[in-house]
């Protein structure tokens, strides 16, 4: 690409032959010659985008596949790959790809058929960015009826930057997305069982406050099965937990006042 390139910026005008001419040709006007440079140059630089594209998604591949990255400077301090980066040379490539796409012919079927096939490999390689860093946080946090716990590691901080950094580029807010889900496990886990308990109860129930529990370590283990551990056992970092619990022995208390319709014990918990 380059050296086409080099050629037709050191093509001579129309009047290199000076009055010679190619007998079997008819000369040609200075507005086809220019019609042709122009042809020549936007195909230029649609092969140029196109190849920094495709040279910044394997660069992105590299980086987010711990087989191909052999060189120990492409992985993180941990040794795994280093999905930052690659969400940067994603970027870059999909930029590169909108300019090809700007500078595109679709009326040269060859045109159309490289820059599919690279937007093909594009998007593949976003899904597979997403997937990672969505596994990566969703098996660092567990929510159960009465208790939440984080797994804060610097691999956690990781995919949650990849996600902020795959917003607007290429398909939908995979940050978004995996906050609304998030937010769905607490409603249905938490909230939901909460908010029925009191409604279930009625008037029969008294007011019992909750007792709050925090606690960090360093645990290794974890509670979401063997998928979740093996990602979570390479993620080096402190558990964090927030836990209630309602003693229901002081039921029998007079003084306390019933919680339906007030529902006032879990929503200082919330």
């Amino acid at each position: 690409v380059d050296a086409l390139s080099e050629e037709l910026e050191n093509q001579p005008p129309s009047s290199a032959y000076g009055s010679q001419q190619i007998p079997s040709e008819p000369s040609a006007t200075s507005e086809q010659l220019q019609e042709k440079a122009q042809f020549l140059s936007q195909r230029i630089a649609f092969l140029k985008a196109c190849s920094l594209s495709r040279s910044k998604l394997d660069d992105s591949k590299t980086l987010s596949n711990a087989t191909l990255s052999r060189n120990a400077s492409h992985l993180t301090p941990d040794g795994e790959p280093n999905l930052p980066e690659s969400a940067e040379s994603w970027i870059s490539s999909f930029r590169h790809l909108e300019d090809a796409k700007q500078k595109m012919d679709d009326r040269i079927d060859e045109q159309t058929q490289i820059f599919r096939s690279i937007q093909s490999d594009v998007r593949s390689q976003r899904v597979e960015l997403v997937y990672s860093a969505k596994l990566t946080l969703t098996s660092s946090i567990t929510i159960e009826a009465n208790e939440i716990s984080v797994k804060s590691s610097s691999a956690m901080e990781d995919a949650y930057q990849v996600l902020e950094a795959l917003q607007g580029h290429g398909g939908q807010n995979a940050l978004h997305e995996f906050m609304r889900q998030l937010t769905q496990r607490v409603i249905k886990n938490i909230a939901h069982p909460l908010i029925d308990e009191h409604v279930k109860s009625e008037a029969a129930l008294p007011s019992i406050p909750f007792t709050i529990n925090e606690s960090s370590d360093r645990a290794t283990k974890s509670l979401l099965g063997a998928t979740a551990a093996s990602v979570l056992a390479k993620a080096k970092g402190t558990m964090y937990r927030i836990g209630w619990t309602r003693d229901l022995s002081q039921s029998g208390h007079a003084d306390l006042q019933p919680a339906y319709p007030k529902i006032a014990a879990w929503k200082p918990t919330m």
